[in-house]
């Protein structure tokens, strides 16, 4: 047992550190761009760079760091997530590129596509980012009635829960949403969860805000 509010704790250390996860990802992304550059500068360092040694250190890097991030950044998004991952696979590429000597540059191609990808996806977490908070400005506060639960695993020892959820909106549309709520207490039919929607796009996804201090529960996942 401690004096010390455990989840207060949490935060704090978790706000302490997002700033040392920003400053890590910026050196995953360049890890490998820098290492490109290396293998320019001498016949020996392209012989170093393209040994195991050199992907050695983008890998371990690129994971060390993603694996930092996630365990410090909470609620990543798809988007974001897979976006991040495009990017770490182009950051490696580049390094693929020096010695893409094969017919058709495979090496060259995949790397512009995985870049693309990253940028693409990014994109599309930037807008969900923006709708969400469209719709916590201007948007509809109410009850969405819990219909169907399910565990459908579980984040840092915390379950999952699969919901599908009932709400009614200001025309009187009956609407239906499934979402993933993170608590242990759990929920199920019948339990009430806030939510805030776009009236004038009710039928949007992007445009529903699940609260995350929902009964029983502590966050939305995404």
């Amino acid at each position: 047992m401690s004096t010390i509010d455990p989840d207060a704790r949490g935060r704090a250390i978790q706000e302490t550190l997002r700033p040392i996860a920003l400053a890590a990802s910026v050196v995953a992304f360049v890890v490998g761009p820098v290492l490109a550059l290396i293998a320019n500068l001498t016949p020996e360092a392209r012989d170093w760079v393209g040994a195991v040694a050199g992907y050695l250190i983008w890998l371990f890097t690129t994971v060390g760091v993603g694996l930092f991030v996630f365990y410090t950044v909470r609620n990543l998004s798809i988007f974001g997530s897979v976006a991040w991952l495009m990017g770490m696979l182009a950051s490696g590429g580049i390094i693929a590129i020096q010695y893409d000597d094969a017919a058709g540059h495979p090496a060259t191609w995949a790397t512009v596509t995985f870049a693309v990808a990253g940028v693409v996806l990014y994109g599309l977490r930037l807008e969900r980012a923006a709708l969400s908070k469209s719709t916590l400005l201007a948007g509809v506060t109410t009850n969405a009635t819990v219909t169907r639960s399910a565990v459908s695993g579980t984040y840092n020892s915390v379950q999952i829960w699969h919901v599908t959820l009932k709400f009614t909106d200001q025309a009187g549309t009956t609407r239906y949403l499934r979402t993933h709520l993170l608590g242990a207490g759990g929920w199920a039919p019948g339990d009430i969860v806030p939510i805030r929607y776009d009236p004038t796009h009710p039928g949007s996804r992007r445009r529903i805000v699940v609260y995350p201090d929902t009964p029983g529960g502590s966050a939305f996942v995404r």
